[in-house]
């Protein structure tokens, strides 16, 4: 169908030759991309040089005119542009049209502001844009006679991560932290007795230090039995949040919780039960294991605890997997949200010196909020045994509403002789 050309159109042909003509030669197939994505018209190359041959380089270029300033347009849908935000996973998606220059399509602060985000709080992750539309006319982009370029432009952003110095935390915390000085009531056993107290997915945040009363007041018990002995987890989920803006390690949004207050629980559960152990037994061990809700958090409270209780060796290593020995009892440590299925193998890989003088090798994880131990191997070839332990953490608005309700509210320490399990406690 035959286009019936208006003066706006030759206006704009004209402005169009003007802009993408080089060297007295015309750049036909972009002002014909152009003026069908101005017009929404099917425009062929041969009309436009006509046009442009008899209304703008002919006798009737005196009698073309700009159309009115005050003349409004009539906008398809196809002319309105659809804006978008998306979130998926910890990242926020923008798509909006915006006029820029070739200089500030390279500029993220630039397009941080145009999409609406604070360049000091968000980091640009990737950005994209494409020329969608051209205007010289007054409309919902252009408020003057003007011609203004409209880019398509797609960004993705994500929070802007702090970059810590974690050594001038830690002699902060150091500096204002008075070590304790806990005076030994070890008496020595006939024979050696280990405990391993695994108090994995805790959520403080999401769990006071009264929902966890009863089971300090149970652990404080079992130290009275005297142990050469005693390792606890530290971390594993131990915060419900990694950070003060209710995130997750992955940077994922949850339910907000004060997490200064979680902080001050963790310490009063924590503190007494490492004086009680200190005193009671010959050695206490706390090792450090990364969770996939808190690692920095709960990283900076073990900290913070190493600082404490002087007498305490910790391991603090940022490490997916660590190992102990309870005498010669190999206690291997993990979330439990990575790599489960190869952690016999992982561990005899990642620790040989200690998976070969161990006679029995055991591994404890959490993550899932529910108990299960597997043996793998048998006893001919002395076998690891994995167990995944329960946890005392009331279920939060998420696992509710999944129904993951069911589980027995519990946490778990096993006692160990020099070479074997000897006892299970839920406490």
């Amino acid at each position: 169908m035959a286009v019936n050309w208006t003066d706006n159109m030759r206006f704009e042909l004209a402005r169009l030759v003007e802009q993408h003509t080089k060297d007295e030669r015309i750049d036909w197939q972009t002002i014909k991309q152009l003026m069908n994505h101005t017009f929404g018209e099917r425009f062929t190359r041969a009309s436009l040089r006509m046009q442009h041959r008899d209304y703008i380089q002919g006798r009737r270029v005196n009698k073309l005119e700009a159309p009115e300033a005050n003349e409004k347009p009539v906008l398809r849908e196809k002319d309105i542009y659809k804006e978008k935000l998306e979130y998926t996973n910890g990242q926020w998606q923008s798509d909006k049209l915006i006029e820029m220059s070739d200089e500030q399509k390279k500029d993220p602060a630039f397009l941080l502001e145009a999409h609406g985000f604070d360049a000091d709080e968000w980091e640009l992750v990737n950005a994209r844009s494409s020329l969608w539309h051209q205007r010289n006319k007054k409309d919902q982009f252009n408020d003057n006679d003007k011609p203004v370029l409209l880019y398509s432009n797609k960004i993705t952003v994500r929070p802007k991560q702090t970059k810590v110095n974690w050594n001038q935390i830690i002699a902060n915390i150091k500096q204002a932290t008075e070590p304790l000085v806990i005076e030994s009531e070890y008496i020595a056993e006939q024979e050696k007795k280990y405990l391993a107290v695994m108090l994995n997915d805790m959520h403080f945040g999401n769990n006071t230090y009264d929902d966890y009363i009863e089971t300090q007041q149970e652990i404080v018990n079992l130290l009275e039995n005297g142990y050469h002995q005693v390792l606890f987890i530290i971390g594993s989920d131990l915060f419900h949040h990694n950070d003060l803006r209710n995130r997750t390690a992955s940077g994922r949004e949850i339910e907000h919780m004060d997490m200064a207050e979680a902080w001050e629980h963790a310490t009063h559960f924590y503190e007494p039960l490492l004086k009680w152990a200190a005193k009671k037994a010959y050695g206490v061990e706390c090792v450090y294991v990364r969770g996939n809700h808190d690692e920095s958090l709960s990283w900076a409270f073990s900290k913070y605890l190493q600082g404490r209780f002087p007498q305490v060796w910790f391991n603090n290593d940022l490490d997916f997997r660590k190992v102990t020995m309870l005498g010669n009892n190999m206690i291997g440590m993990a979330h439990g949200d990575k790599a489960v299925k190869d952690l016999p193998m992982l561990m005899a890989t990642e620790f040989p010196k200690e998976w070969a003088m161990a006679t029995t090798r055991e591994c404890f994880i959490g993550h899932l909020h529910s108990e299960k131990t597997t043996t793998v191997g048998s006893e001919d070839i002395q076998g690891m045994t994995i167990r995944r332990t329960p946890t005392g953490n009331k279920a939060d608005t998420w696992h509710k509403e999944h129904g993951y309700t069911m589980a027995h509210r519990r946490f778990q320490c096993v006692e160990y002789t020099e070479n074997e399990v000897a006892a299970i406690y839920y406490v």
